[in-house]
């Protein structure tokens, strides 16, 4: 159903039949890295299983997927990770701080951590795949605020619930 198809369009799963178009340009998504080039990215159903890595730091898992920001040339710069980690923990309200790992967050605060993590590229098409499952009022206020702001600044947003 809806979250094999989502995942499909964000290269995580293979498509069978049919096409994806970003921008009215054909792409060919061979897997997820190939999504993400396209500008196709996934906040996924299950964030601990599949968005973010919980034994990492929150400045960690904001670095992957982000390695041109924070490691030009191929080497990781620490100074980098930190500086773009606290602007991704600023601008989505993460309680927590870049060194802290993952694990010790919040449900809401993961979800917000997975988010601030695509939001930097930015992409052109953000799915996400039951933002608010399992996390508190509060938290989901925040996120769909945010959903909102995407989806004003002229984002193409799908949220499947």
């Amino acid at each position: 159903g809806r979250t094999e198809l989502v995942r499909a369009i964000a290269g995580a799963d293979p498509i069978s039949s049919g096409s994806v178009r970003v921008a009215g340009r054909p792409v060919h998504l061979t897997g997820p890295a190939a999504a993400i080039k396209a500008g196709v990215v996934l906040v996924p159903e299950d964030r601990k299983a599949q968005g973010v890595v919980l034994d990492q730091t929150i400045g960690e898992n904001l670095a992957i997927g982000n390695f041109d920001h924070v490691a030009p040339n191929g080497w990781v710069f620490p100074k980098a990770v930190q500086k773009f980690a606290e602007a991704g923990i600023g601008r989505l309200g993460v309680k927590g701080r870049p060194n802290q790992a993952v694990s010790k967050l919040s449900g809401g605060n993961q979800q917000k951590v997975i988010i601030a993590k695509w939001i930097s590229r930015p992409p052109k098409v953000f799915i996400l795949d039951e933002p608010t499952r399992g996390i508190d009022v509060g938290a989901r206020a925040a996120i769909y605020d945010v959903i909102a702001e995407l989806a004003r600044s002229g984002m193409a947003v799908v949220v499947v619930s």
